[in-house]
């Protein structure tokens, strides 16, 4: 009942985003990265909408900002690969981060695909 709650925000975003509302997880996640723009989780799950709601653009935006402010959060940097490996056809940038993954997790459940991608998609 209190729109200025960010745990309660957080969540109904969540749910909506389960339930395949985009609309309203894009409305309430940006309200909740709003009441905190610190919350990794919260800014992720804005990330999630935003590329099934076809704003891949919008959704790396907001997991740069998740490896800025988190350089050590796996999952971001592995969001963001597979979103510049696929939606944004950016190869290298995919490839920093994908290195990134396997940095910080030499044994990530990905870590074969990503090793994969790499050898197939080599540094110019």
């Amino acid at each position: 009942l209190d729109p200025s709650h960010f745990e309660a925000q957080h969540n109904l975003a969540l749910a909506t985003l389960q339930q395949g509302d985009l609309k309203s997880s894009l409305r309430i996640g940006e309200t909740a990265v709003a009441l905190d723009p610190s919350s990794a989780n919260a800014r992720y799950n804005l990330a999630v909408a935003l590329q099934r709601s076809r704003f891949p653009v919008d959704a790396a935006e907001e997991l740069d900002r998740i490896t800025r402010q988190h350089p050590d959060d796996p999952n971001a940097h592995l969001a963001l690969a597979t979103l510049c490996a696929g939606d944004l056809v950016e190869p290298d940038r995919a490839r920093t981060h994908y290195e990134r993954v396997l940095a910080l997790q030499p044994d990530h459940p990905q870590g074969a695909n990503i090793r994969r991608w790499l050898e197939r998609n080599p540094a110019p």
